[in-house]
């Protein structure tokens, strides 16, 4: 159960009211100072740690202000700019040394949910996901359903596709193995230029875009006049293989082509989003045997369990359209 959300990037004021055991506001006027710790659920290093909050009880709060803290600019800093859960502990200093913690059992959980540039980075978002299992308008498996999709997608990539289906900037560079007159690219959306690399790294050999051909024809960006898949090859025209690609001068290794473009999936293929729909409806379901579900055992051990999902011969069948012809990529 998630006690207060965040948008990421933003920042809000935290309000939290104490409670002892019972459930009641807990009585603050004695403290001396009032320290709040946020860690990250699955480990690493506090994003807030012993944070002076400030009281907000007037008198001996009967007036309704009994227990409650607040903390003004709660994310500033950069301190909300990464999505996830996050566990929160308060604790209070009294004057006369005793020291309590809220809550005496447990956390509070806060949750800082992404933008929708970071839920399009998905290649299914947790909204579309809910769609498909009846969940829509209701939070309560947002957490474990983030997972899931995340770790359907990590499984799918380390099976099919190391680089990945998104749509990548226009001017990432990638480096390949020159083979005779052919460049297996993977997954070319658009190509800006072609380097050849023949004096160790200077890439001082321009190919002009008149001497190589992108192929299957037909594909590319729609703006373009493609059908928005990739390409897959670059094949140098025989004149130009004859006059710089001969054999015993090859551009240079594992480097020898320097190609700049876009690099992925206009759109995201329909089979794959099928296999991330199935493989983390499967995750969730094996999820609610675990107390916790998935955010108990986190990605990690999500990802090993769509790793053998993404096996299955079904999903096989649906990525057969949507699996890059196989490159030699640095």
């Amino acid at each position: 159960m998630t006690d207060f959300y965040l948008g990421q990037n933003d920042v809000a004021t935290f309000v939290e009211t104490l409670r002892d055991e019972n459930g009641n506001p807990v009585d603050i006027s004695g403290q001396s100072s009032i320290l709040l710790s946020m860690t990250p659920i699955h480990g690493g290093a506090d994003v807030y740690s012993s944070q002076a909050m400030t009281s907000l009880q007037v008198g001996d709060g009967s007036d309704g202000s009994k227990g409650k803290v607040k903390l003004a600019s709660f994310g500033a800093g950069g301190k909300s700019s990464t999505p996830g859960l996050y566990l929160v502990r308060i604790v209070v200093h009294y004057t006369n040394g005793d020291v309590q913690t809220f809550p005496n059992t447990g956390y509070l959980v806060v949750r800082i949910t992404p933008t929708g540039a970071a839920q399009q980075q998905r290649y299914l978002g947790v909204e579309a996901l809910k769609n498909t299992l009846s969940l829509g308008g209701q939070s309560y498996a947002d957490d474990d359903l983030a997972i899931a999709s995340d770790a359907a997608s990590a499984g799918l990539e380390s099976v099919y596709n190391p680089t990945g289906w998104l749509l990548g900037p226009t001017d990432e560079q990638r480096y390949y193995t020159a083979n005779e007159r052919t460049v297996t690219l993977g997954d070319a959306i658009s190509v800006t230029s072609v380097d050849l690399d023949y004096w160790g790294g200077q890439y001082a050999t321009p190919l002009d875009v008149a001497n190589y051909r992108l192929l299957p024809i037909g594909r590319g960006l729609v703006a373009d006049g493609g059908d928005g898949r990739p390409y897959q090859q670059l094949v140098v025209d025989r004149g130009v293989w004859l006059g710089l690609w001969i054999d015993d001068a090859l551009p240079r290794g594992d480097y020898g082509v320097r190609v700049t473009g876009q690099f992925g999936w206009e759109t995201v293929p329909s089979g794959l989003q099928w296999a991330v729909g199935l493989i983390a409806t499967r995750l969730l379901r094996r999820s609610r045997e675990a107390p916790f579900g998935l955010v108990s055992t986190g990605i990690d051990g999500a990802v090993m369990r769509a790793v053998d999902l993404a096996r299955d011969a079904d999903i096989r069948m649906a990525l057969e359209g949507a699996r890059p012809a196989r490159s030699v990529v640095h």
